[in-house]
């Protein structure tokens, strides 16, 4: 097995310790998301600390705000309404922003970059040796 993308990196370095924080509710009609998982929120504050739109102190409390709400009730709307009565709208619309107007998945981006790499495996794994018989 090969671990790929970031939601595995923090696996591995035990930053991620819970189920709750990759967890999502899904729809029971379409089979879509209905949560946020912890890890969509973390990967987008890392993203927006990075480039320089939140000071640590903000965003260990959109971290904290986020945390504090079950995994299986954070959904989009309650996880904005809950950052935005935090920190307010001045400071949140320029972070979503930055990430298109909504958090990013992280686990889409990662699947993606499985499919790449097992594709590029793929393309590079030699053909069964053949014997003459």
């Amino acid at each position: 097995m090969i671990g790929v993308g970031w939601v595995y990196d923090r696996f591995r370095r035990s930053a991620v310790r819970r189920d709750a924080d990759v967890a999502l509710v899904y729809s029971l009609f379409d089979f879509k998301p209905i949560t946020v998982p912890m890890v969509d929120v973390e990967y987008w504050m890392e993203r927006t600390s990075a480039a320089g739109l939140i000071p640590d102190k903000e965003r260990a409390l959109l971290l904290k705000v986020a945390r504090n709400i079950f995994f299986a009730e954070r959904t989009v709307d309650r996880l904005m309404g809950s950052l935005r009565h935090a920190v307010g709208n001045q400071t949140l619309e320029p972070l979503l922003a930055f990430s298109g107007g909504t958090i990013p998945s992280v686990k889409s981006l990662d699947a993606a970059e499985a499919v790449r790499l097992s594709a590029s495996l793929a393309e590079h794994r030699l053909p069964p040796h053949v014997e003459g018989g």
